[in-house]
């Protein structure tokens, strides 16, 4: 993460991700920040830890939503196998397998926050 092309990579995003934040709140809406790996990433997660706690620190300041998806690919197998089965051929993003376990766990996380919210109004 010290190369100076993802520093400016991961400083636009933020500010990106700060004017989003911003506009959604003016509307009432509240936010919730998912990542997950890049094919790079699986067969290469030197770096890991310190994406997702770059994002994590970020969406606790801001006070947004945050869900980390990484350990879901990382069980999935070895690197080899993983950007095999759920990353496009020849790319790093994600294939329609990769994007139905990004799917299913954020299903799982929203249906958990309206069961807690539901709970809250009865």
């Amino acid at each position: 993460l010290t190369d100076p092309r993802i520093q400016t990579g991961l400083k636009s995003s933020a500010e990106h991700l700060e004017m989003l934040h911003r506009y959604l709140s003016k509307l009432g809406i509240s936010m919730t920040l998912v990542i997950y790996p890049s094919a790079v990433q699986i067969l290469h997660p030197e770096n890991v830890t310190l994406y997702e706690e770059r994002w994590r620190s970020w969406s606790i300041k801001n006070d947004v939503n945050f869900i980390t998806l990484f350990s879901q690919f990382r069980t999935l197998g070895n690197a080899g196998d993983t950007r095999r089965n759920y990353f496009i051929s020849g790319d790093v993003h994600l294939n329609r397998q990769g994007h139905h376990i990004v799917a299913n766990e954020m299903r799982k996380y929203f249906n958990k926050k309206r069961l807690e919210v539901g709970s809250l109004h009865r």
